[in-house]
C-alpha cells in the first residue's frame, strides 16, 4: 500500500514530463510518417490527372460570328442625309419645266436636262485637200489649190497661189520637187499642224481628214443641230453651248466637247464610229 501511495506521489510530481515526453513522441512519429503521406497523395494526384485530363476531349464547334461582324461592319460606314437634293426633296419640292413645245417635263434627278442629254445622231468628215493646178512659165514655181473645209472662214476656205521650192502658207511648205522643175513627178509638203509630210501628184492631191461636223438631238427640247463645226454655238435648256472640239480618240471612238457660253463648264460626249458618215 505503501508503495502505491509513493508511485502516486512521484507520478504527481512527474507528471508533467510523462505528457511532455509522450507529446513529443507523437510528434516525432508524425514528422515520420508525413513523408509516407506525401509520396501517397502525390500519387493519387498523378491518378486523379490521368483519369481526368488524360482523355480526348471533342474540341467545341466554332461560333458563328456573321451576324456580329455584320453588324460591326455596318458601325463603319458614313450615312449622309440630304433633305434637299434629288431624290429626297424634304425642303425643295420637286421641280417641273415647261418645253418649248408646251410639255410638262420633271426634273427628279436633275439630268433629264442639259448638255449630258444631247446626242450624237451624224459625224461628217472635214477634210483639207492640196492639190496641183499649174506649172508656171518659168518652170520653177507651182499654181496650187487649198481648199481647207475646217476653216471656220467661209470666205478663207479656198485659196490659189504660186509657190516655189521653200516658200510655205499658214497649213504647209513645200520641201522639195521630184522630176523635172517644168515637169514635176511629185510635190512634196510638209503640214505645219500636225507636223507631217505629203505628196502630190498631177493626177492626185494630198487630202486628209481636217476635223467633222456633227449633227445633233435633244430630246427633252425636241431640237436638232445640223452640220455643226469646231466654234458653232448651239443652244437648248435655256442655255448657249460653244463646240470647242470634235476628236478622233481611238479605235474608232471619237468624242465632242462642249464648253458652256456663261460658265466655261466643259460637258464631253463620246460616241462611237458608228455614227460617223465618211
Amino acid at each position: 500500500m505503501d508503495f502505491l501511495k509513493r508511485q502516486l506521489e512521484n507520478f504527481k510530481r512527474h507528471y508533467e514530463k510523462i505528457i511532455l515526453v509522450v507529446v513529443l513522441l507523437g510528434l516525432a512519429g508524425a514528422v515520420a510518417y508525413l513523408p509516407f503521406k506525401i509520396a501517397n497523395e502525390r500519387t493519387e494526384l498523378e491518378q486523379m490527372r490521368v483519369q481526368n485530363f488524360g482523355k480526348r476531349v471533342t474540341p467545341l464547334p466554332a461560333i458563328n460570328m456573321e451576324e456580329n461582324e455584320a453588324v460591326l461592319e455596318g458601325t463603319k460606314a458614313r450615312y449622309s442625309l440630304s433633305l434637299q437634293a434629288p431624290p429626297h426633296n424634304f425642303c425643295n419640292p420637286v421641280q417641273w419645266i415647261k418645253t418649248p413645245d408646251g410639255r410638262l417635263l420633271k426634273i427628279a434627278t436633275g439630268r433629264e436636262i442639259g448638255p449630258g442629254k444631247l446626242e450624237v445622231t451624224k459625224l461628217s468628215p472635214l477634210y483639207l485637200t492640196i492639190s496641183l493646178e499649174a506649172v508656171g512659165v518659168s518652170g520653177s514655181n507651182y499654181l496650187i489649190k487649198t481648199e481647207n473645209q475646217a476653216e471656220q472662214r467661209s470666205n478663207k476656205r479656198v485659196s490659189t497661189r504660186y509657190l516655189a521650192p521653200g516658200d510655205k502658207t499658214e497649213v504647209y511648205l513645200l520641201k522639195a520637187v521630184k522630176g523635172p522643175l517644168n515637169d514635176p513627178e511629185q510635190l512634196i509638203i510638209e503640214l505645219a499642224d500636225p507636223r507631217e509630210s505629203g505628196v502630190i501628184t498631177k493626177s492626185k492631191p494630198f487630202r486628209r481628214i481636217a476635223s467633222y461636223t456633227a449633227d445633233f438631238k435633244y430630246d427633252p427640247d425636241r431640237l436638232t443641230f445640223r452640220d455643226k463645226r469646231e466654234g458653232a454655238t448651239v443652244g437648248f435648256g435655256g442655255e448657249d453651248f460653244i463646240i470647242a472640239s470634235i476628236n478622233l480618240i481611238a479605235n474608232g471612238r471619237y468624242e465632242v466637247v462642249l464648253s458652256a457660253k456663261q460658265t466655261g463648264k466643259k460637258t464631253t460626249i463620246k460616241f462611237t464610229n458608228t455614227a460617223v458618215q465618211p
